[in-house]
């Protein structure tokens, strides 16, 4: 039986990997990092556009309540986050697009309660909430 000092003395060394080993492996990393990187960052696109199109809904549900508790207040009005903030569970400031807003910004400081969300028509129609972020998917 011969013992580590044997093997090394005659040259064989069994412990370890041989660099064509490890340029495999690294390559093989290389080329899966290649594919789940598009993938994923697809999938996260597509995941914030389905979370602000979700945030539309809730908007729009609010603004249908509010307008059902205030049918005189429909003629050429601007619906404003405070008047919508009590129809949405956790209030208005829940709702975040990371690449817009649901609301115009009237006073130039972010979300404040006299920031319209909607103008209603001349004759009453409610059009459909928007996020500014013009982004594909990012509307109803």
């Amino acid at each position: 039986m011969t013992n580590n000092a044997d093997n090394i003395s005659m040259g064989v060394n069994k412990k370890g990997f041989t660099l064509t080993e490890l340029v495999v492996v690294v390559a093989i990393m290389g080329i899966m990092v290649a594919v789940v990187v598009p993938s994923y960052l697809s999938y996260q696109k597509s995941a914030e556009a389905q979370a602000c199109r979700a945030n539309l809904e809730i908007i729009r549900s609010a603004i249908k309540e509010w307008a059902l508790d205030n049918p005189g207040s429909l003629t050429s009005h601007n619906v404003t986050v405070d008047e919508i903030d009590t129809y949405i569970d956790d209030g208005f400031d829940s709702l975040e697009c990371d690449d817009g807003n649901y609301f115009d910004d009237q006073t130039g400081d972010g979300l404040s309660n006299d920031d319209w969300v909607v103008t209603t028509d001349a004759d009453g129609n409610i059009p459909l909430p928007t996020c500014d972020s013009g982004l594909a998917g990012h509307s109803l």
